[in-house]
């Protein structure tokens, strides 16, 4: 939130005066009301929201089939469409892989998706942000009847900026498809739930 402080005299914040309008940028309402009673009567606070009435936020999905090859260091997963996205957390044009912080805070991520049955080998999923720093993991035997489903949340906090992916890995020795579902499969969201 911004705080524009009107000065109907004079006082000292963190050490200046203040003699005509100042905006603060205030993390909590516990900053704004400490704010209030530091400045006493000689202001009049005006408080105003800077952000977005909604969160920012994004849920993404692929509408067919992707193909994920055997062995290699893993697969990154694109989505060439959008359920919504507030914000500009995402692209059907660019780096369709990436969901983007718009905005620094902790955000709830999650993923869904379903690999074709395979019983050979092993399957692996990672969530990363940046590309580097793996914040979800999971992995398991290859399945010889029904798909590896993928069930991955996690809690995250990002900069401004930062983007996360999602990559898969199986080495069955074939590849095998991450198995378009409608409204399920494969399904990739971020949204900003606090500062």
């Amino acid at each position: 939130k911004t705080v524009t402080l009107i000065n109907n005299g004079s006082s000292l914040i963190n050490g200046f005066s203040l003699n005509e309008s100042q905006n603060f940028t205030l993390d909590s309402i516990y900053d704004q009301i400490m704010l209030m009673k530091r400045l006493g009567s000689n202001f009049w606070v005006e408080v105003s929201r800077t952000d977005n009435l909604t969160n920012p936020g994004a849920r993404v999905y692929n509408n067919a089939n992707i193909s994920i090859p055997s062995g290699g260091l893993g697969t990154r997963v694109t989505f060439n469409s959008e359920r919504f996205d507030n914000g500009n957390v995402h692209s059907t044009s660019s780096n369709t892989s990436r969901l983007t912080a718009p905005a620094s805070g902790v955000y709830k991520i999650d993923f869904n998706a379903d690999l074709a049955a395979n019983a050979a080998g092993y399957r692996q999923t990672w969530i990363k942000v940046n590309e580097v720093t793996v914040v979800a993991n999971q992995s398991f035997d290859g399945p010889d009847i029904v798909g590896s489903n993928y069930v991955m949340s996690t809690l995250v906090k990002l900069n401004a900026g930062d983007y996360i992916e999602v990559w898969v890995f199986q080495n069955s020795g074939v590849s095998l498809n991450l198995v378009y579902s409608p409204q399920w499969s494969p399904e990739f969201s971020m949204v900003k739930v606090s500062n």
